[in-house]
């Protein structure tokens, strides 16, 4: 393991070439024709929903099935949230780069290996609850419908606090989840502070 690290302490700019050429990567997948196809399909069921709502007609549940199922096959085939991780992963590094007298250590952080409700689920609820809404509403609202729709659901690692000692971690991560979605474009990133909101292509 040293050795094949050597080279970038030698040479830090090997690690910022491989990492450039792994984001170029990403981007070129990101592009596949097979998620451009899926963004219109999106797309047409959303206006199809619209309509139908605008007519005072009852839209299908199945409908309404296959847009979610579009969101959830376009966010597995996105690079939106590996391309955050990436990002979230250096700028924690970096943050927690604190030695003393100038040393540079990384601090260790502890997770939790307690089970905690998956991504996935906490996406499908949270565009339920907003559908529910109407497409937006207030996050401590979004909070509140969410754990009603969970309380039963929830594992051992959601109901714990973080280190503020007033967020609960189900929702920590459901407040990540809110950005992996604003970055995919599901969520509309210029909401009124205190607001989400489906855009376009999530409602």
């Amino acid at each position: 393991m040293r050795e094949s690290i050597k080279k970038y302490v030698e040479n830090p700019q090997l690690l910022i070439d491989l990492a450039a050429e792994i984001i170029k990567e990403l981007v070129i997948i990101n592009s596949d024709i097979n998620l451009k196809d899926k963004k219109i399909q999106l797309i047409e069921i959303n206006k199809a929903i619209k309509s139908l709502e605008a007519k005072n007609i009852q839209v299908p549940e199945g409908l309404r099935n296959e847009k979610i199922k579009l969101i959830n096959e376009i966010d597995s085939i996105s690079v939106t949230s590996k391309l955050v991780m990436l990002q979230k992963g250096f700028e924690e590094l970096f943050k927690n780069m604190n030695g003393e007298n100038g040393n540079v250590v990384p601090k260790k952080r502890v997770r939790s290996k307690e089970p905690k409700t998956d991504n996935f689920t906490l996406r499908n609820v949270l565009i339920e609850v907003l559908m529910q809404m109407g497409g937006s509403g207030k996050v401590q609202e979004i909070k509140v419908a969410m754990e009603k729709v969970l309380k039963d659901r929830f594992l051992p690692g959601d109901l714990r606090f973080r280190s503020d000692g007033k967020t609960l971690a189900w929702f920590n991560n459901v407040q990540w989840e809110r950005l992996r979605m604003v970055r995919a474009g599901l969520l509309k990133k210029d909401s009124p502070n205190g607001y989400w909101e489906l855009s376009g292509d999530g409602a």
